[in-house]
């Protein structure tokens, strides 16, 4: 079955290829690298928010976007709340001159998603964001029924 969207299509079985086993009781586990690989493409499927730079440390991952649509900035932000993850506001644009329009090209919006550092039961901080975003999008209609439930299913939710 394809699952497909208007960044891509993407087969079913290559979806979780890489980075992904099962506990003992048969349900998927997936990696962090690639959770945030679906995360990232989530987040670009959200209307006006694109993706800038992500940094990693041992604690966080940090993602920083922008977001062009004020409706969808509300919406990230309840979203993050819920998945109990930081959004912040920050600029790129280190100084500016007073009385100087400010560019708002030079905002960005950073999630600061906490990482799991002991052994943990699923979903993650990123997971849950997924879950989230994959819901979100599902009820927008950007992104496909089977593919927003594969993404659930794998991040251990339940399929809404």
């Amino acid at each position: 079955m394809e699952l497909g969207n208007r960044k891509g299509t993407f087969k079913d079985s290559s979806l979780f290829a890489r980075g992904s086993d099962h506990t003992s009781d048969g349900r998927m586990t997936v990696e962090h690298d690639e959770s945030l690989t679906h995360v990232k493409r989530l987040l670009e499927l959200m209307p006006g928010v694109k993706v800038v730079w992500v940094q990693e440390s041992p604690k966080h991952t940090c993602i920083g976007m922008t977001i062009q649509s004020q409706e969808t900035l509300a919406c990230m932000v309840h979203m993050s709340f819920a998945a109990n993850t930081l959004l912040t506001v920050g600029t790129d644009v280190p100084q500016r001159t007073c009385g100087v329009p400010a560019d708002p090209e030079g905002i960005r919006y950073v999630l600061r998603i906490n990482k799991e550092t002991d052994s943990f039961e699923p979903p993650s901080q990123l997971q849950l964001l997924g879950i989230f975003l994959a819901r979100e999008l599902k009820a927008r209609n950007l992104l496909g029924a089977g593919e927003s439930a594969q993404l659930q299913i794998a991040w251990h939710a339940k399929v809404i």
